[in-house]
Parts: C-alpha cells; structure tokens; sequence
C-alpha cells in the first residue's frame, strides 16, 4: 500500500468514526449548536468519502489510460477474479448433475 493510499484510507476512518461518534452524541467539534456539529461532520464524511472514491476509480484521463495498460498486460487484479467467478457461476449445472 502506498503512502498517499494510506492517508486516504486514514482520512476516511477519522471521518466515519467521527460521524459515528456525532451520531452517539459525543461531541468532537467544539461547537456550541449540537445541529451545526452534525452538518459539519456529515460535510466532512461527503468530502472524504467522496475523494477516496474518486483516487481509488479510473476516473481521470490518465486513469483511463493506466487502466488500458494495465488490462493490456493483464495486471488489472478484480479483472481476474470476474472471470474465475462467472467461470464458477457457468459450472454450477454441471456440478449439480444438471446439463
């Protein structure tokens, strides 16, 4: 795991325990309005959730091209589990004694 995938991952786990923790009525944002506390945490949960997501996808020009490079040369790992998993899903008939 890279650096920059660990702090992402770090940042999302401050935001979600800090959600749950808001949720629970503990208080982590010193702020005097209970509801102004919720909207912030909820703001900052969004945000985090939201830049994992996009660093994790190929979503960018160059992601789409690292993708094709990786699929190219078949380093693309969740590519290999489909098809072992659609390979399993295509034989259970046959494992049944069904044709």
């Amino acid at each position: 795991m890279d650096k920059d995938t660990l702090i992402r991952s770090l940042l999302l786990f401050v935001a979600v325990t800090n959600q749950v923790l808001v949720f629970l009525g503990h208080s982590t944002i010193p702020v005097g309005n209970p509801m102004v506390e919720q909207i912030i945490a909820t703001i900052f949960t969004v945000i985090s959730s939201f830049i994992v997501w996009f660093k994790t996808n190929y979503l960018t020009k160059t992601g789409k091209l690292l993708k094709k490079i990786l699929n190219q040369n078949g380093l693309l790992r969740f590519k290999k589990k489909f098809k072992r998993w659609n390979l399993s899903l295509s034989l259970m008939p046959v494992m049944a004694g069904k044709k």
